[in-house]
Formats: structure tokens, C-alpha cells, sequence
């Protein structure tokens, strides 16, 4: 999967997410990060993200009622985050 990265900083947390002792962790949700190509423009800070792809395009995302309940809660803990 590819995602662009509009700061330095962005690419930089992504990196540290996927450190060694951060991977470990059960209940890190980061996409495995695979490569970082940084733009040819020196003044441009702008790099490209190759991700891992965590599931098939057309597989089915929930399968159970716990996997939509679980689906629902992480979706809501997102929407009181962020206030929307």
C-alpha cells in the first residue's frame, strides 16, 4: 500500500512505530512499514510510505459478530478522539 507523507515528522513517527520493540507489542495497530522513498526535491519534505497491505482488497472485514463489535468500538473510540 502506498501513502504519502506530507512532513519529515510523519515519516519519523511511522519509523519509530515500526521499531524492533515497538513490532512487539500486541496492541501497536501500525501497518508494517516496508520502505520510504523521499521526494528528489531537496526543499520538498514530502516522501512516499510503502505499507505493508494488512488484508486482502476483496476479503470480507468482519466474518463474526465479535469481529463488527470489535470493528464498532475501535470506530467509536476514533470519533471521541477526534471530537467528530
Amino acid at each position: 500500500m502506498l501513502k504519502r507523507a506530507e512532513t519529515l515528522q510523519e515519516v519519523s513517527i511511522l519509523e519509530h512505530l515500526n521499531s524492533e520493540e515497538l513490532r512487539r507489542d500486541p496492541w501497536n495497530p501500525t501497518a508494517p512499514l516496508l520502505a520510504v522513498v523521499n521526494a528528489n526535491d531537496p526543499d520538498d519534505d514530502a516522501a512516499v510510505l510503502i505499507l505493508e497491505r494488512l488484508q486482502p482488497y476483496d476479503a470480507v472485514p468482519c466474518k463474526t459478530v465479535r469481529d463488527v463489535v470489535d470493528l464498532t468500538r475501535q470506530l467509536l473510540q476514533v470519533c471521541s478522539e477526534r471530537d467528530v
